[in-house]
């Protein structure tokens, strides 16, 4: 990830190192989006072997996002997700949204929402992907929907103010 732009996809799955002692603690399981911000505001990491602890990785002390790993100060900033109650729901809302339809106010139905771009050090969102679906991502590509088109991720849509959307 030699660039500050990376998408969600490409965070997953990264383990989480302390700096203090070059420690695996977590490995990232999803990002925390703040949609009314347009900000990811940190990230859902999991540690544990059978039954693996969601906790909360605030993104203002996340000292690195690189191609392989994450890296933080120390473990003691990872915290306990139902200890922050705002952060608990906007994880439940997303876990809802990534799949929806996105339609147009005009009411076009785009493809679905598939990814989020941001900003690794502002965590300022920059981006949608969009699918249209296996074969047309194949055959065309997936195009990208910048991110003040979106007005509000709803309960079974992600509605646009305009279709504008850039190639892949």
């Amino acid at each position: 990830m030699g660039t500050n732009r990376v998408k969600r996809a490409d965070v997953i799955g990264h383990a989480v190192f302390e700096l203090k002692d070059g420690r695996e603690v977590a490995r990232v399981c999803d990002l925390v989006v703040d949609w009314d911000q347009r900000r990811v505001t940190g990230l859902v990491v999991e540690s544990g072997g059978i039954w693996p602890k969601r906790s909360f990785l605030p993104l203002a002390d996340v000292r690195s996002m690189g191609d392989d790993i994450v890296t933080c100060r120390d473990a003691s900033v990872i915290k306990p997700l139902g200890s922050h109650q705002q952060v608990a729901e906007l994880v439940k809302k997303q876990e809802e949204i990534f799949g929806q339809r996105i339609l147009t106010e005009e009411g076009d139905d785009i493809g679905v929402l598939a990814d989020v771009f941001f900003d690794v050090r502002t965590g300022q969102v920059t981006g949608y992907e969009v699918s249209g679906g296996l074969l047309e991502d194949v055959m065309e590509g997936k195009d990208t929907l910048p991110p003040q088109v979106v007005i509000q991720p709803g309960q079974d849509a992600v509605i646009l103010r305009a279709p504008r959307l850039e190639g892949p």
